[in-house]
């Protein structure tokens, strides 16, 4: 890359982020619509939310709901501390709060058996919805929720936030849309966090938890404190994994950057090898092959040891093209030409979103976040293009699905979207939905 290129990519880089950040300022400072909000999932996730569009728009909280209620209080204690006054109604059961109060917009933040329900219910009830990642358990979930969005006409913005980051905007707009990376025949996209898993003991749930609410449609296990709060990442009853939880934010972004649709076909390899006697039954090593015909992404899951390659950070992806190699992840994008030499570019940082909790992940956040959710604002009133619309980051999350199916099967599977089946495949496509405990229903797309 020549030093024109560079200063080209910085003066871009620059202006994006200064576009941006005024459109933030101007978006709180004019006094503009008050958005009156409910959260659904009063954990750690749902209060990041809730602040990230307190410090881009106005904004009132109306309601929130949780099974757990010291965690409703905690978020209301919290909000109120930096917006005092104003009445915050309570609720352990969700669909009392979407019945009792009108909303602009509902987040949802809860484990990801609940996003399904949560969703079309809020969909149903008339609000557009920032949901969490990945949007759902089940591929038919999923199917439901792109569903329920198009009946409803209401917007689904997916928590995807790097779609929003200003240095990985930048990237996409100068090495990848410019063709300087040439033709591009392979990904390698991984996560290396090692998350540690030590053995937990059955308890009796806290006095103030519904623990049969806070299960749901998934099994009643008995309760642990190792699934709550925020555990249940690794637990395969409420999630599919670390693959699910990270890997849809690596390869949302990678087919994104790309222009991907649905894979052709997907096949896994792994197993808990090393935390075997700790909490959690979700693989801790994991290989995945996404055959997109045009390229092969690679997907690599070890949440143990040493980073294969330090100096690529210990989540993100491989870009590789035939005139050059691309490197992304939430602190930097680095480009190399071919015989050429690399120029790095670091993630623009903004002040914490929780002064409290100092760090280079608290300072590299929120710049996507605050850009993300300014993004869902603009679509709601302008029209505008969503950065991440449910539509397409369904696809993100069923790639994840299908790749925990694989490792279930032990075969390579091709899901065919339009059938909602996986072909040729009978006992596969049986797997697209999980069972639900009564009395909950399963969502189907025909009957939301």
């Amino acid at each position: 890359m020549n030093s024109t290129s560079r200063r080209d990519f910085l003066v871009q880089f620059a202006a994006f982020v200064a576009a941006t950040t005024l459109s933030a300022r101007a978006a709180t400072s004019e006094g503009k619509r008050v958005w009156r909000m409910g959260l659904i999932g009063a954990g750690w996730y749902g209060a990041v939310d809730l602040d990230t569009f307190r410090q881009v728009v106005p904004i009132e909280v109306v309601a929130l709901a949780d099974p757990d209620s010291e965690a409703l209080a905690q978020v209301k204690q919290e909000f109120h501390a930096k917006v005092p006054g104003g009445s915050i109604g309570l609720y352990r059961d969700y669909r009392e709060m979407l019945a009792k109060h009108n909303f602009d917009l509902v987040l949802i933040a809860t484990p990801d058996h609940w996003h399904a329900l949560a969703a079309i219910d809020s969909l149903r009830a008339g609000n557009h919805v920032f949901l969490e990642k990945p949007i759902s358990i089940d591929i038919i979930e999923g199917e439901s929720i792109v569903a329920a969005a198009r009946k409803y006409g209401r917007l689904v913005q997916v928590n995807t936030q790097r779609r929003s980051a200003p240095h990985l905007v930048a990237a996409k707009r100068e090495y990848v849309d410019s063709g300087m990376l040439g033709r591009i025949a392979y990904v390698n996209a991984y996560c290396y966090y090692d998350w540690g898993r030590a053995p937990v003991s059955h308890s009796e749930p806290p006095a103030g938890l519904d623990w049969d609410l806070w299960c749901g449609p998934a099994p009643l296990v008995p309760f642990n404190k190792a699934l709550h709060p925020g555990g249940w990442r690794v637990h395969t009853a409420f999630s599919n994994g670390v693959t699910a939880d990270m890997g849809v934010h690596i390869i949302d972004l990678v087919r994104h950057f790309l222009g991907l649709g649905w894979p052709k076909s997907v096949y896994s390899a792994g197993a808990l090898h090393i935390y075997t006697g700790g909490s959690g039954d979700a693989v801790d090593t994991q290989v995945v092959t996404y055959d997109f015909e045009q390229l092969q992404l690679i997907w690599q899951l070890r949440m143990w040891g040493e980073p294969e390659d330090e100096t690529a950070g210990p989540w993100g992806a491989t870009v590789f093209g035939d005139k050059g190699t691309l490197r992304i992840n939430p602190f930097f994008a680095e480009f190399k030409p071919k015989g050429g030499t690399r120029v790095r570019h670091e993630a623009f940082m903004e002040p914490a979103l929780d002064p409290g909790q100092p760090g280079t992940f608290e300072t590299v956040i929120p710049p996507s976040a605050r850009r993300h959710a300014l993004n869902f604002i603009a679509a709601i009133e302008r029209g505008s293009p969503l950065a991440s619309p449910v539509e397409d980051v369904h696809i993100s999350s069923a790639c994840c699905i299908l790749a925990q199916l694989s490792l279930k099967t032990r075969r390579s599977l091709r899901y065919d979207p339009g059938a909602r089946t996986c072909i040729n495949d009978p006992e596969a496509t049986a797997l697209l939905r999980r069972p639900y405990r009564a009395p909950w229903v399963h969502p189907e797309p025909e009957h939301v």
